[in-house]
């Protein structure tokens, strides 16, 4: 029997290209371990068997449909209860598998030479103890059948607890803004729109969410906003991508309107319930998205969003029809003010405005929100850096993207200075190419989001993918013309609960390290970005003077153990 068994860093992403895996033998093995009190301690498992055999990380029996394959179950001894999971891979748009899902059944079944990785986490608890001596011990045992085990293979992890205490996700100093899409999630879950079903299904993500430190609560108040990002369009892996508004509105026998906010409202107990408390971000009322073959003329003619849907029961002939007056979209606009004021909810809404790209026609929109609803604040995200100065005034949540944050960085920092009761956070999304968070990225790109919102001063950070999943996201993540993983970082369960992802807990430990710098003693903090960065100044950092393209090496490190050093440097002072 030939074995290959080792252990490496949670930043590890295993990569295969047919049935050759790249750099597995050379990847340094982890030889030990390190946490701090109430966090989290990761590591994968790497294994390969030259015959066919099923891996398992669990105690229940297990026999194979293909026969008396070799049974190799690993048996783990820790001093807080470690968790595992089989790490799935998916096909890249290179043509590569790469991990990233973690699939919760303790076993899996391998052919004969395939490489195949597991991720493990302990949760520290808040009293760990602190003295050197404990670890870690994973034990392999061989069986075949019902024969009797044998010991093959005996690791052991040194653990190093740190007396720092991590902060809990909604203690987090950074502002995480990570989009939520309900409507996809009831589709995956077979479940009708805002059914009880629904709810239920949609509780493993904002608990998911909550994990992260997520400080918004996404509100659909239109049909539609983002025309399903093109989705009637897209040639490869054809998908739905349509979200609905959670409100509901009637006419009357009269012609009056009606408006029903009970969805907006369980909706946001349901976030708040879950953990997630902060800002109510509202989408659908200003910069709908244009598309041509969706919209081949006007659904409210003259309005300055002339896409916007707003669905309708008529009460007297029992049809559903869409509004097309404008006086009755700000109608509508000023019910939802009277709502959140009524609830209470009002200085915690959030209208969101996402990438305007006609300067003009958001300037009609900000105009028109301003005039109907004028106590709710606006929040834009931003892909042109022309808009931060033209429209500096009238945002009040600064969301450029990465490229716009660098160009425009002098700008956004007076800005923030003369402005200190704006929020200021930074995005990216099918741009750059580094630093991302697609299924090719490095680990280290999801981690270093972090440590770049506390380089750039920013508030926190933006992403629009959590669950805009393609048709079957299992199967194929990738999607028309983004990359593989642009659009996701959880995948649906089979029941009720998400599936996390590598990348999802390489966001985590980043979102972790971006406390530990705020926690620390600022020489502490200098220190530790000394090792992570290559590039200190955000005007240089996606590009040199000469407008010439960094490679990710030139921007930071791409060493994990450069990472591991930062960690343990600001745990150190932190606990001093």
């Amino acid at each position: 029997m030939s074995l290959l068994f080792k252990l490496v860093n949670e930043g590890f992403k295993l990569c295969l290209d047919g049935e050759t895996a790249f750099e597995v033998e050379r990847e340094p093995a982890l030889t030990r371990v390190f946490g701090q009190r109430g966090g989290r301690v990761c590591f994968q498992a790497l294994l390969r068997s030259e015959e066919a055999a099923i891996w398992n990380l669990g105690q229940e029996p297990w026999f194979s449909q293909q026969g008396p394959l070799l049974h190799l179950r690993l048996e783990l001894r820790a001093p807080y209860p470690l968790r595992a999971w089989h790490e799935q891979l998916h096909l890249d748009d290179d043509g590569n598998l790469r991990a990233d899902a973690l699939l919760p059944h303790p076993v899996r079944e391998l052919h004969a030479k395939e490489t195949a990785a597991a991720f493990f986490e302990m949760e520290l608890p808040a009293d760990a103890r602190l003295d050197e001596g404990q670890g870690i011990e994973l034990r392999l045992y061989a069986s075949r059948l019902t024969g009797e085990e044998r010991l093959v293979e005996r690791l052991e992890l040194p653990l190093t607890v740190y007396a720092a205490r991590q902060l809990a996700p909604e203690e987090r100093p950074i502002y995480l803004d990570l989009w939520q899409h309900p409507c996809n999630i009831a589709r995956k879950h077979e479940a009708a729109l805002w059914s009880q079903e629904h709810f239920e299904a949609m509780e493993g993500y904002a608990k998911a969410l909550a994990g992260l430190g997520q400080r918004s609560i996404t509100v659909l108040l239109s049909d539609a906003p983002w025309r399903g990002q093109s989705c009637m369009q897209n040639q490869r892996n054809p998908s739905n991508l349509f979200e609905y508004s959670m409100t509901r509105i009637f006419r009357g026998k009269d012609g009056s309107l009606r408006f029903d906010f009970s969805i907006v409202d369980r909706v946001i107990e349901l976030f708040e319930r879950c953990g997630v408390q902060g800002e109510i971000e509202c989408f659908g009322l200003v910069n709908i998205w244009p598309n041509q073959i969706f919209d081949p003329k006007p659904l409210v003619e003259g309005d300055v969003e002339p896409q916007i849907s707003l669905r309708c029961l008529n009460e007297s002939s029992g049809s559903y029809e869409y509004l097309h007056d404008t006086q009755e979209v700000e109608e509508y606009f000023r019910a939802v003010e009277r709502h959140f004021v009524q609830t209470g909810r009002v200085d915690r809404v959030r209208v969101a405005a996402d990438e305007p790209a006609d300067p003009e026609r958001f300037e009609r929109a900000v105009e028109r929100l301003r005039r109907c609803a004028p106590r709710l604040r606006l929040r834009t995200a931003i892909n042109h850096a022309d808009f931060i100065g033209r429209f500096g005034q009238q945002i009040d949540e600064f969301v450029p993207n990465l490229e716009s944050s660098c160009k425009e960085y002098e700008r956004l920092k007076a800005y923030q200075k003369a402005m200190p009761d704006k929020r200021f956070l930074w995005y990216v999304c099918c741009v750059p190419d580094h630093p991302n968070t697609f299924l090719r990225s490095k680990l280290l790109e999801a981690r270093l989001i972090g440590p770049l919102s506390y380089l750039l001063g920013f508030d926190g950070f933006l992403r629009w993918n959590f669950t805009v999943w393609p048709e079957d996201p299992r199967l194929d993540i990738r999607y028309g013309n983004f990359a593989a993983g642009d659009t996701n970082f959880v995948y649906p369960g089979r029941g009720r609960e998400p599936l996390l992802s590598l990348r999802y807990k390489a966001l985590q430990r980043g979102l972790e390290d971006h406390a530990l710098l705020c926690q620390a003693p600022k020489e502490a903090a200098e220190q530790a970005l000394g090792l992570i960065f290559r590039k200190r100044d955000p005007r240089d950092f996606l590009q040199d003077r000469a407008g010439e393209l960094l490679d990710f090496q030139q921007i930071c490190s791409t060493t994990y153990a450069d990472f591991e050093r930062a960690r343990e440097l600001l745990l150190q002072a932190v606990a001093n």
